[in-house]
């Protein structure tokens, strides 16, 4: 895929409305995907209170602040990030992408951030795949060209490569020995990676992405 249809922009949600949306959805007992198993609500809740926290505690390195420095200012970009409400990672990763959007706006227009539900867009997400999976949040860089078309830059995710790592490899030791999925206490220790990390490998792999 080369460019984005406008008609995704049209319907994506800014992150305040994508928060709202979550929220709003958890009260009536459901996700944003309509899931409402036992199970996903927890993870869903979990995920509200994680990014009400990074909401409040995120504070920018200084390698992701030189990154945004450096953005031109005469081009403005978006990223649009395909997300479900009830998926961990995505309450670890995006309001670091809000934290980057905020900066990146302070002075001037420079970075609109945006947010599509994956299951109500199959079609976009199986162009970026994570592995064969469709594995999210996935972020997809976008500039307009001279002719107004969404071209498409580069995309980042699902998650910075450490967590990644803990992903295949858990994936792995389960396929070759099935007795050994217990994925609540990999869920634990993956969210324990993120917790020690303090969003530290995010940021600078957004840093990267950046430029």
């Amino acid at each position: 895929m080369e460019y984005l249809d406008k008609s995704y922009l049209d319907k994506s949600l800014s992150y305040s409305e994508y928060r709202t949306l979550g929220q709003e959805l958890l009260e009536k007992g459901t996700t944003t995907n309509g899931d409402n198993s036992p199970k996903i609500l927890e993870y869903t809740k979990m995920n509200m209170h994680r990014m009400n926290r990074l909401d409040k505690t995120t504070k920018l390195n200084e390698n992701t602040k030189a990154a945004l420095a450096n953005l031109s200012s005469d081009e403005k970009g978006y990223w649009v990030v395909l997300i479900e409400s009830w998926c961990g990672d995505a309450a670890q990763i995006v309001p670091v992408m809000n934290k980057i959007a905020e900066e990146a706006n302070k002075e001037s227009e420079k970075l609109e951030l945006r947010f599509l539900l994956r299951d109500e867009n199959p079609d976009l997400i199986d162009e970026f795949l994570t592995n064969g999976g469709r594995a999210i949040p996935k972020l997809i860089a976008i500039k307009e060209d001279k002719d107004k078309q969404l071209k498409i830059i580069d995309s980042w995710g699902a998650r910075p490569a450490e967590a990644q790592k803990l992903v295949t490899d858990y994936k792995q030791k389960v396929k070759e020995n099935p007795e050994l999925e217990d994925y609540q206490a990999f869920s634990e220790s993956l969210h324990g990676w993120y917790a020690k990390d303090k969003t530290q490998h995010t940021q600078n792999e957004l840093a990267e992405f950046l430029k």
